[in-house]
């Protein structure tokens, strides 16, 4: 595979991840998925709990917040999963700030669910902190 087609593929995964961050949250699903469809191995299930905090968010902020909540819920399962093996960093995402930030959010669509709110105003909504690193580079290299 050409050097260009793997700079594609982490393009791609760049794209997903500022999409997420734009609030474009079903577009990041998207980017996240066709990537997802390609991965193979341990980190199948990281954009897999990437793709499901992206559609959770898209559900909250469009009012269905018991799809919000389980898919949220589904999502930080999956990432946490990676954080249990002692990387805070995993493929250049800071982890540890991602899953506060998605876990505040539950708390919020949890009081929406429970007191029949519906907030409009998403002053909070998650960040994902992102920082090309080596073995952002080097997955790439070897996976595409």
């Amino acid at each position: 595979m050409s050097n260009d087609s793997k700079k594609s593929f982490q393009s791609q995964y760049e794209l997903g991840l500022n999409e997420f961050n734009s609030g474009k949250f079903f577009e990041s699903h998207d980017t996240l998925e066709d990537l997802w469809m390609e991965v193979r191995g341990e980190k199948r299930k990281f954009f897999q709990g990437l793709i499901q905090i992206s559609v959770g968010m898209f559900h909250y902020i469009h009012g269905n917040f018991t799809g919000g909540e389980n898919q949220l819920v589904r999502g930080i399962e999956k990432l946490n999963e990676y954080m249990q093996s002692g990387e805070e960093i995993y493929l250049g995402i800071d982890l540890k700030s991602l899953i506060k930030q998605l876990s505040d959010n539950r708390i919020s669509i949890r009081k929406c669910i429970q007191e029949g709110d519906n907030p409009h105003k998403y002053d909070n909504l998650p960040l994902i902190k992102y920082s090309p690193n080596k073995d952002v580079e080097e997955f790439f290299e070897k996976n595409f």
